[in-house]
């Protein structure tokens, strides 16, 4: 199984695969072990709160520990390593997040080989690699302009790769042996039990039958696995974008993306749109919040005319409407008295970012606007830009998939 954009826009270019990350690391390995910021003017990256949380950043040991101090480093550091890029850099205002995003990557990869030399050293160091990380990719966007346009490819996995079954192995604690199949039935079930309420009478007819008959006995274990638990959690935080935009826009049924765009594209300027949003929003909404298209793109078209100020507002007004958050609650009330035990789970969440990440091209602050409220009120509140860096960065998710194919004796 191929992992391809689900989009009509294809692959974003901006995003930086795994290959290209770490190819991008090699390239800046010598300028950033010799030590932190050696040189370079100071520019006023001081405060206590900060220097402690850089500082120990640095040096924990503890990388679960780290992830967390990241968390709440980010916010301190990356508004100001933001604005100072824009102040320097005419550029879209997506090639400087890619590059803070590179940035942090980078920081994570070899915080452990860099010496404390105070907070302002610290300041220095991430916007000497963020600046390096937006020269480069500014460099890459001439060299496209000037070359015959790229075909847009997808991460590469080989097509041999089920990819879902060993996720779903890895991460959410499936046994080798249960095949795909299999898992649907069991989910199936569990969703049935669950989420509508069905007894035993209803649903045995609905899962068994003469080639595959299913017991009370082995139905009860199914409805009990953390593993089912997990991958119907999975499921129902999956949403499709169509379900997004049916959330934001309160609709009855999920409309169809193309047609509802092309319906309200020529009315775009002053036409009627949809309850309280005009026909130029609810194309807006389709294409940020559905199809997941860059702000950059959205802003350029020439029949909406929004700046990316309004965009960002736009999203702010969606946010409260997005799904996720009421899925989970509702998640939540189905599974009691245990869900503790299966929405908690921190791999449960990095399947989720694993697979809007990887499949999905969603970016990163998107994730977790999807997700990060949702997995604190399911009792995981770890799941924030730190630690979604640490799961993504150097392709660690990636990497544990390796991990488990080299014990079947296979290998990407």
């Amino acid at each position: 199984m191929t992992y391809t954009s689900s989009y009509p826009y294809g692959t974003r270019p901006e995003r930086w695969g795994w290959e290209r990350s770490i190819a991008w690391l090699r390239r800046v390995e010598m300028g950033t072990q010799r030590g932190m910021g050696a040189g370079l003017d100071s520019d006023g990256w001081g405060g206590s709160e900060l220097e402690r949380l850089a500082r120990t950043f640095l040096e924990e040991e503890d990388e679960g520990r780290a992830a967390d101090v990241l968390g709440r480093l980010l916010p301190i550091v990356l508004p100001k390593a933001r604005r100072e890029l824009s102040q320097r850099f005419a550029c879209s205002a997506e090639h400087r997040e890619d590059a803070l995003t590179i940035a942090v990557t980078r920081l994570w990869v070899v915080r452990r080989q860099i010496e404390w030399q105070g907070a302002n050293a610290f300041g220095n160091l991430l916007r000497k690699i963020a600046t390096n990380a937006l020269l480069s990719i500014l460099r890459k966007e001439k060299d496209k302009d000037a070359s015959e346009p790229e075909i847009a490819v997808s991460p590469p996995t080989p097509p041999w790769l089920d990819v879902d079954k060993l996720a779903g192995e890895v991460m959410l604690g499936w046994p080798e042996d249960v095949s795909m199949a299999e898992r649907d039935l069991r989910v199936f079930a569990a969703q049935l039990y669950w989420l509508d309420r069905l007894p035993w009478a209803e649903i045995q007819p609905l899962v068994s039958g003469p080639r595959r008959p299913v017991s009370r006995e082995e139905f009860d274990r199914w409805v009990m696995d953390p593993a089912t638990l997990k991958d119907l959690a999975f499921r129902e935080l999956m949403v499709k974008p169509e379900e997004v935009v049916r959330s934001i826009l309160n609709l009855d049924v999920a409309p169809e993306l193309g047609p509802l765009i092309a319906h309200h594209t020529g009315n775009a300027a002053s036409g009627p749109g949809i309850r309280e949003w005009t026909a130029r929003e609810v194309v807006m909404i389709v294409l940020r919040l559905g199809y997941g298209s860059l702000a950059e793109s959205i802003v350029a078209r020439e029949d909406l005319k929004c700046s990316k100020d309004e965009l960002d507002a736009l999203v702010d007004r969606c946010r409260n409407r997005l799904p996720f958050l009421r899925i989970t609650q509702d998640l939540i009330e189905a599974l009691k008295p245990h869900p503790d035990k299966i929405l908690a789970d921190g791999w449960l969440w990095r399947r989720l970012a694993f697979e809007y990440w990887y499949r999905h091209e969603i970016p990163q602050k998107d994730i977790l606007l999807r997700l990060a409220e949702p997995a604190t009120r399911a009792g995981y509140p770890s799941f924030n830009q730190g630690n979604l860096t640490v799961w993504l960065s150097n392709n660690r998710l990636l990497e544990a998939l390796r991990k488990r194919l080299r014990e079947m004796g296979e290998d990407l």
